[in-house]
């Protein structure tokens, strides 16, 4: 079962310049989320398994995350290279991780760039984080899960 889903996710990828993109025919403001999520599901089979199979695309996608960073602001959104939001940054970061698990190597701008991001949406020295940009005021912040 595993194994039929990951091939319908391969089997609806397509190869770009940029590295391999996994989204399908998802709508505009879902293209990065699926991304992200469907490599941290490519690269824990890749470390699982040490599969070819799914090592190689594995990489690929992760290549199309770093080409879809924002390189002025270090965040991602729902296209490539759009400013940053907190929600789709984090799964980035996590299928970035989840490649370093792999022990694929990930270039350290790459994660400059996250720290810049998440640098520009705090407030109070990280004790709030916003969306797009940093909250003046605690009732800007996203509510925390407790």
């Amino acid at each position: 079962v595993v194994k039929e889903g990951l091939d319908a996710l391969l089997d609806r990828a397509r190869m770009t310049p940029e590295g391999l993109d996994l989204s399908g025919t998802v709508v505009a403001n879902e293209h990065l989320y699926v991304q992200g999520l469907a490599t941290i599901a490519l690269c824990e089979t890749a470390a699982l398994t040490k599969d070819p199979r799914y090592s190689k695309p594995a990489w690929q996608a992760v290549r199309y995350i770093i080409a879809a960073q924002d390189t002025r602001g270090g965040g991602w959104r729902y296209a490539p290279r759009q400013p940053g939001d907190t929600s789709v940054v984090g799964w980035q970061v996590m299928a970035l991780k989840s490649a370093q698990n792999s022990r694929m190597k990930i270039p350290s701008g790459t994660f400059r760039l996250v720290d810049k991001f998440l640098d520009s949406v705090q407030a109070e020295k990280g004790a709030m984080y916003g969306y797009t940009d940093a909250p003046r005021s605690a009732a800007e912040a996203p509510p925390t899960l407790t």
